[in-house]
């Protein structure tokens, strides 16, 4: 379960991480994910700590509640709103989890441009480039529909691009 903590005392600041109670799997968790938190993020290493808390009691495997830094911390909330702030929060999260199953984590490294993935795979058919206009990024509809065996067309009474399987094309509109 993830949190930001809040404090009345504006200085307050850190992360820590919680499990039901000690001496448990979720205790391994906790220290886990703790640990990488601190580590990815360079906070302050509030610790472990252990409390009754729903999310944590109502389980039927190990969980933890993670507090990631102070919102009430001007310094802690303006980080909150960084994505790649978020990005190291996450990725300390999954490796935690990925220690304490005992299971490498690779961190996944942003593309150095936009692409366009289908299932996962980047589709990069003959220099299929994704622009950036105003802000939006835009690619070759037709071009990558096709590509993946679609069928892609104008509907002018409609006003809009028809994108539909090649095997349904004659059930469903002749003028495809």
């Amino acid at each position: 379960s993830l949190h930001c903590n809040s404090a009345n005392n504006r200085s307050a600041r850190g992360i820590e991480t919680y499990a039901i109670a000690p001496g448990g799997q979720a205790e391994k968790l906790a220290n886990a994910v703790q640990r990488r938190l601190v580590i990815e993020t360079d906070r302050l290493d509030r610790g472990v700590k252990f409390a009754n808390f729903a999310v944590l009691r109502k389980t039927n495997m190990p969980a933890v509640l993670t507090e990631i830094c102070f919102i009430s911390n001007f310094e802690e909330e303006i980080r909150l709103k960084d994505d790649a702030f978020l990005d190291r929060v996450a990725n300390a999260i999954a490796g935690g989890i990925c220690d304490f199953l005992g299971r490498e984590y690779k961190v996944m490294k942003p593309f150095d441009k936009t692409v366009v993935r289908y299932n996962g795979v980047v589709v990069d058919f003959f220099g299929l480039e994704v622009k950036n206009i105003d802000g939006y990024n835009y690619a070759p509809v037709r071009f990558l529909a096709e590509a993946l065996g679609k069928k892609v067309a104008w509907n002018g009474e409609l006003n809009c691009v028809d994108i539909v399987d090649r095997i349904k094309m004659g059930m469903q509109d002749n003028r495809l």
